[in-house]
């Protein structure tokens, strides 16, 4: 899986390059000038209400997982007492420091729970489930030496099963050694061709190697093996996007089709709209994100910037004022809005915003040439 790549891709502020969109912006404001087009200042009243009911209706949510968060955390309590009740009724019984090691996970005791299956190993030395566990909580507490010994003994006990050569793979991908990865996971599609995550892994081996072709093909395998594969179409979907490749719109559609709510593919699907110049389809999924999450940045922010890109001033006016909203501190929105503000020759406005970059970005040298112009 492309976890790396991946993050970075959908967790981007905004527009893919904001210094692109400064020069560009700058550039077709001091074209506008130069033909001396007139515009017509529109006046935009942002609702202090909506904004209130918005930030109303998060308190409420974060209420509402705390109160969840502390039912949960009342109920691992319970459970972890009743298994450590049989604990001391029976010390020898790997099972129960098993079962007790998956209730401290889960209650977020990462380093109990590792104890438990240390006991829970030295009482039953041929469950290589036990081994599997062991490795993974070995790896979530980033004790990747450990982690490894645990698979491999793992494997020692049962070589037939996949799972454990999987890990080793990612393992190994991640600590960028590509033969010992590569060995793994071949070793684990010799026991079972069908696990769709082993083909994924493949896939960003070949992309260590700087073989595209070869990831694609993997990845494309993986959802043959299994349709319902999101991670697949995700990452094949992100694959295109950095070409600007219009077929990525299939991956993240199909991947939209599994999982219609996940904001980070539609985030993303609307971008590579964007980069295509499909900007009508860009601006209905980026209103599908705001439908679910109206105080995203980044989707209000690029909103802005093809509104701003359209001419229409008053809507990318808007749209960066949400993004502003949702993001006090985020001055790429308050130089598109300034931009759009400069746009419709309301000067006041505009030099405003740009002192407000500049009070926190004095040496901002874009936004210090377009308030000269301004005051020019």
């Amino acid at each position: 899986m492309l976890r790396n790549s991946r993050n970075k891709f959908n967790e981007q502020d905004g527009f893919s390059d904001f210094k692109d969109f400064r020069i560009f912006a700058f550039r077709k404001k001091t074209k506008i000038m130069m033909k001396n087009t007139i515009f017509i200042l529109f006046t935009i009243i942002i609702s202090l209400l909506s904004l209130t009911n918005c930030k109303n209706s998060e308190e409420k949510k974060e209420n509402e997982t705390a109160i969840d968060k502390k039912l949960s955390h009342n109920y691992l309590s319970k459970k972890i007492k009743q298994i450590s009740d049989e604990i001391k009724k029976h010390p020898n019984k790997a099972i129960n420091y098993f079962n007790r090691a998956k209730l401290y996970e889960t209650d977020n005791k990462l380093m109990l729970a590792i104890k438990d299956m240390e006991k829970a190993v030295s009482i039953n030395k041929e469950n290589f489930k036990y081994y599997n566990y062991q490795a993974k909580l070995y790896f979530d507490a980033t004790n990747i030496k450990a982690a490894i010994k645990s698979y491999k003994k793992s494997i020692s006990i049962n070589s037939k099963d996949d799972y454990a050569f999987i890990r080793l793979g990612e393992i190994y991908l991640y600590q960028a050694k590509p033969q010992e990865c590569v060995e793994n996971l071949n070793s684990a599609l010799r026991r079972n061709k069908y696990n769709p995550e082993t083909y994924a892994l493949k896939s960003s081996y070949y992309l260590q190697m700087k073989d595209t072709a070869r990831a694609i093909s993997n990845l494309r395998t993986s959802i043959d093996v299994d349709p319902d594969y999101f991670n697949s179409y995700l990452d094949l979907g992100y694959l295109y996007s950095l070409k600007n490749n219009a077929d990525g719109i299939v991956y993240y559609t199909n991947a939209l089709n599994l999982q219609p709510s996940n904001t980070k593919v539609l985030y993303n699907r609307a971008l590579l709209y964007q980069n295509i110049d499909s900007f009508n389809k860009a601006i209905t999924d980026y209103k599908k994100i705001l439908e679910i999450n109206s105080i995203h940045k980044s989707a209000n922010y690029n909103l802005g910037y093809i509104f701003f890109l359209k001419e229409k001033y008053e809507m990318g006016i808007k749209y960066f004022t949400k993004s502003i909203s949702a993001a006090p501190q985020y001055y790429e929105a308050y130089f598109g809005r300034a931009i759009c503000y400069d746009s419709l020759n309301n000067k006041e406005k505009a030099r405003k915003d740009y002192q407000k970059i500049l009070s926190n970005k004095p040496d901002d040298k874009i936004v210090k040439q377009a308030l000269s112009k301004l005051n020019n």
